[in-house]
């Protein structure tokens, strides 16, 4: 062996090349020998087939400096059980494999890129991942790819665990068939569609089904209210729009005056801006009733906070000047005097 890379660079660290030099010895003790015309590029001699190559001089993807473990390729056809084999046999042996190929052209191999990666598609060592027993000499290189084998669970289970391996993944399949079929076929007679409408039961909580045409006029063809059928769109949204009807009808309404151009309007916002000059109009008068956001307690007052007096000092050092200024309004427009006193100790007025 030499101590440069694939470019003819020498390599100076020292680790790496004892690196080098320990899987070059554990590759002849497999049979690999080295090639006279390149140097740590091992090869070992396979019947009727062409060499498979184990190279230690990096790559272009893979410079010997980062990374110093093997690139295992071969040239040509060759069953791909003999070099998974090569490969498990590499593996046990200690020699680390950082890139291996089966698909490699003669003619143009420096341009082209590994096909797996180690770090990407995990070799098996022979030993089985479950009981960690041998299973090296068990496996059945030559039928690895029969029908309905799967050869992860052939390389890396011993034979009591490929019984189980083979049921979780023929569970997992079904499974995986049910919630194809289940997210395309009708909740009521199953029929498999590309298409399903999405009937709802109920609107307000929303619950929906996947139904296909004709089990969706079915529903509306009986008589209604029915388990499938609990609510009308249309009364759905007459409620809605009544409801809106009553939110608005709840509004507070504030009265307006204008500083500057002595403006006056009653609306329901709580900031309202002069049609005649554009600034900000001040709210002189509440005209209505209000419930606290926190305590949910009717209260009077301006509508500039949302809370009663008694649950907005908990909010008061951290709210503006306007609404400081409508809290103190509304203790000085309280009809007890007792009440007015007693706010006025707890906002410090």
């Amino acid at each position: 062996m030499i101590r440069q890379n694939i470019d003819g660079r020498p390599i100076y660290s020292y680790h790496l090349w004892c690196e080098m030099l320990e899987s070059g010895q554990k590759l002849k003790k497999l049979g690999s020998l080295e090639s006279i015309n390149k140097p740590n590029l091992f090869y070992k001699l396979m019947e009727g087939y062409n060499p498979i190559y184990a190279d230690l001089r990096g790559h272009e993807e893979f410079p010997i400096w980062e990374d110093s473990g093997l690139n295992m390729y071969y040239y040509g056809d060759m069953p791909s059980h003999l070099f998974i084999k090569e490969l498990i046999v590499i593996q046990r042996s200690g020699c680390r494999i950082t890139s291996f190929s089966d698909r490699w052209i003669e003619d143009d191999w420096k341009d082209n890129i590994y096909d797996y990666y180690s770090y990407d598609i995990e070799i098996p060592d022979g030993y089985c991942k479950t009981c960690h027993r041998d299973i090296f000499d068990s496996i059945k290189f030559e039928s690895l790819s029969g029908e309905g084998k799967s050869q992860k669970i052939e390389l890396c289970y011993c034979d009591d665990c490929k019984i189980i391996k083979y049921k979780e993944r023929k569970i997992l399949r079904e499974r995986q068939i049910f919630q194809q079929n289940k997210s395309c076929s009708c909740r009521l007679c199953g029929t498999i569609k590309e298409e399903l409408l999405v009937h709802h039961i109920t609107y307000e909580p929303e619950e929906t089904m996947k139904i296909c045409n004709s089990c969706h006029g079915i529903i509306h063809t009986c008589s209604f209210p029915s388990y499938l059928w609990k609510q009308k769109k249309s009364d759905y949204l007459a409620t809605k729009r009544n409801m809106r009807q009553i939110l608005e009808s709840k509004k507070p309404l504030n009265q307006f005056t204008c500083l500057n151009c002595g403006e006056y309007k009653i609306d329901k916002k709580k900031n309202c801006k002069c049609p005649n000059c554009g600034k900000s109009m001040e709210i002189i008068e509440y005209l209505s009733n209000f419930c606290c956001a926190e305590c949910h307690k009717i209260w009077k007052g301006i509508a500039s906070h949302d809370y009663c007096l008694d649950c907005a000092i908990n909010y008061y050092p951290e709210m503006n000047e306007k609404d400081k200024k409508a809290i103190k309004i509304n203790i000085q427009h309280l009809e007890d005097s007792e009440e007015r006193e007693k706010y006025g100790k707890l906002y410090n007025l």
